[in-house]
């Protein structure tokens, strides 16, 4: 019997390649997420619907996620920057498992925090100014801001303004609302402590602080009101205090409304939609 010598096998095989190191970091990434399932994102929350702690909402662009951890809701800016922040836990609350917390839209618009119960722990949104009843929706938008949108489908909220109108017509007194341009990305929010500040999305366009009260001194009504002569003021009830933003030159007695425009502009227009005024914000100041 002849002896077979052995004989050693060839370093690679022909046409055979060694994987590269970013084809194995792709197989470790691949191996990871079948061991560690990915939460994948929602879009929008329906009422009747729930975040649950690591779930979260992503803008259409992917650069903004609204996030539910550690008994918290936080809107992040490309995961790193904190927008905005809402606790879930309830103020007296003492325990360390805050991840039993989570997010909910009820079928009347509220916004809440709630425990394992069900039980609300957190208002983030008041359901009294509109009980309309059905099916709620909350978005994340490409500028940050949560929108809410009722059943008709008409955009209510989002978490700058509790409430929205499209225009202020002469003689009406207006306070703690937003005025909203069509596409509702820019705002004007009377707030109730006198400040009138002009937002697109989160940035501060203007503002107007001349009948500012601090919390420490006793509440006074101020408001937003435009005259029926087509001026433009800010003033305080029962009080001779104004500020006037826009001194109609011309004036007229008549009917007068106030919109926001897209392009960041305060128009005036009288009952047959001719301009007054256009007051334009540009650099940090007002001019018309």
């Amino acid at each position: 019997m002849s002896n077979i010598t052995p004989q050693r096998s060839p370093a690679r095989s022909i046409g055979a390649k060694k994987p590269s190191l970013s084809a194995l970091l792709v197989l470790v990434a691949m191996l990871f997420n079948v061991m560690v399932p990915i939460v994948s994102a929602k879009s929008t929350l329906m009422s009747g619907e729930t975040l649950k702690n690591g779930e979260y909402l992503e803008s259409p662009d992917g650069t903004k996620r609204f996030v539910i951890e550690d008994g918290k809701a936080v809107i992040y800016q490309t995961g790193v920057r904190e927008l905005q922040t809402w606790l879930l836990t309830p103020d007296n609350y003492r325990g360390s498992d805050r991840q039993q917390f989570y997010f909910a839209v009820d079928r009347y618009g509220m916004l809440a925090g709630r425990d394992t119960s069900g039980q609300v722990t957190r208002l983030i949104r008041e359901a009294w100014k509109l009980r309309m009843e059905g099916a709620w929706q909350l978005s994340l938008w490409d500028n940050g801001l949560l929108y809410l949108n009722n059943p008709a489908g008409v955009i209510a909220w989002n978490n700058i303004c509790d409430s929205f109108a499209t225009s202020l017509e002469s003689s009406t007194m207006f306070m703690g609302d937003c005025l909203v341009s069509p596409d509702y990305r820019t705002f004007l929010y009377m707030k109730y402590n006198g400040n009138l500040v002009f937002y697109n999305g989160y940035t501060t366009l203007y503002s107007w602080s001349e009948l500012y009260h601090r919390d420490d001194q006793q509440p006074v009504m101020i408001y937003l009101y435009l005259t029926t002569t087509g001026t433009l003021k800010i003033r305080k009830h029962n009080a001779n205090d104004e500020w006037v933003i826009f001194m109609n030159d011309k004036p007229k007695e008549g009917k007068y409304r106030l919109t926001v425009t897209n392009d960041a502009e305060l128009r005036i227009a009288d009952s047959r939609d001719n301009v007054v005024v256009l007051i334009v914000i540009n650099g940090g100041r007002s001019r018309h």
